[in-house]
């Protein structure tokens, strides 16, 4: 598709032609000359317009393919780690098996289900042991940083669509910003709530509290996210033509299946890395 500019900027120099082509059938002696003249440096600028431009858009074509490589590389790796996460949390909070397809996952209220089922004080299959809670602030503001950088990096070298479904997602509050926060919300809750019985029915429930702080995204949130992957899957497959190197692939929930410990890092339990080491309390 043509930019405005272009296809205004035709219009205008076909508007000339029409005038020239005019003073060439009516005009007489200078003025049939000067027409002439005019027709033919207006089908020369035509012919500059439309095939000089097409040839400095396919030279920075080629030239930016280098820098669209680099900003796959980088998004896709931010969009892996971001499901990852999702996955991984679903696999160790909802007893059904995840759907096999990322497009299943995300359309199948798989996320949704998993922020509104997490006990984010609990501890996680992770090294070091850690609540939920300070777990995904800390992976919220790794991904949070890593999409900033990949705006600030890659905005002029390509396509905008995907820029601002990652700013969409991971820059404009909602979601990464909430988790990124629960952390600092958890450390405000008073001691004695959080050592309260959890068996004692009126006692403070400071898990709930803290969830009260979560923000679980809607449908269009995951919908962008599905958006960013498909547009993902589709550059990889224009970028692997040619290529010397391989391009990082795309996750699935079937691949984590396959490969357990890829779902979160070092998700082996302390006991299993430390068989020797007392038990804690």
């Amino acid at each position: 598709m043509r930019s405005r500019p272009v296809l205004l900027l035709s219009l205008v120099l076909l508007a000339f032609v029409g005038l020239g082509i005019g003073l060439l059938s009516r005009g007489t002696g200078t003025l049939h000359d000067f027409g002439l003249n005019f027709t033919s440096e207006m089908v020369g600028a035509i012919i500059t317009v439309f095939v000089v431009n097409e040839l400095i858009k396919q030279r920075d074509a080629v030239r930016l393919v280098p820098y669209r490589r680099m900003a796959y590389q980088e998004m896709a790796e931010l969009t892996n780690q971001f499901l990852t996460l999702l996955f991984s949390l679903y696999e160790q909070t909802i007893p059904d098996a995840a759907p096999p397809t990322v497009e299943g996952f995300l359309r199948g209220q798989g996320p949704t289900r998993t922020l509104h089922a997490c006990d984010l004080l609990r501890l996680p299959r992770v090294v070091p042991a850690e609540t939920l809670s300070s777990y995904l602030s800390a992976a919220a503001h790794r991904l949070r940083t890593q999409a900033g950088r990949i705006i600030e990096r890659f905005s002029l070298f390509t396509d905008p669509r995907p820029i601002g479904l990652i700013y969409s997602l991971f820059e404009d509050g909602g979601l990464l910003t909430s988790l990124e926060r629960l952390e600092m919300f958890r450390r405000e809750i008073p001691t004695d709530e959080m050592d309260a019985d959890p068996d004692d029915p009126a006692a403070p429930r400071p898990s709930e509290a803290l969830a009260a702080h979560l923000t679980v995204p809607d449908e269009l949130y995951w919908e962008r996210l599905l958006t960013l992957y498909q547009w993902l899957e589709r550059e990889r497959d224009r970028l692997s033509v040619g290529a010397d190197h391989a391009l990082h692939p795309l996750v699935a929930p079937g691949h984590l299946l396959a490969r357990p410990l890829a779902r979160l890092n070092l998700r082996l339990p302390d006991a299993a890395l430390h068989p020797n080491r007392p038990k804690r309390g």
